[in-house]
C-alpha cells in the first residue's frame, strides 16, 4: 500500500469518527427535546405548504390551513 493510499484511509477514518462524535453531541438526549424538535420541523413544513398553496394554488389554501390548525391544536394541548 502506498503513502497516498494510507493517508486517504487515515483521513477517511478520522472524518467518519469526527462526524459520528458531532452527530452524537448534537442529537437530543431527552424524549421531550426530540418531540420539540419534531414539532418544530412539522410546523416549518406546514407553513411552507401554506405559502406554496398561496403562491401557486390559492383555491387549495384551505387544505394546509386545516392541517396547520390541527397541528397547532395538537402541539398546544
Amino acid at each position: 500500500m502506498g503513502w497516498t493510499c494510507r493517508k486517504q484511509r487515515r483521513l477517511a477514518s478520522s472524518s467518519k469518527a469526527s462526524r459520528r462524535r458531532s452527530t452524537e453531541a448534537d442529537s437530543p438526549r431527552r424524549p421531550a427535546d426530540l418531540a420539540t424538535l419534531l414539532n418544530v420541523a412539522r410546523l416549518e413544513k406546514s407553513v411552507y405548504e401554506l405559502a406554496y398553496e398561496l403562491n401557486n394554488r390559492p383555491d387549495w389554501v384551505a387544505i394546509p390551513v386545516h392541517g396547520l390548525r390541527r397541528l397547532l391544536a395538537e402541539i398546544t394541548d
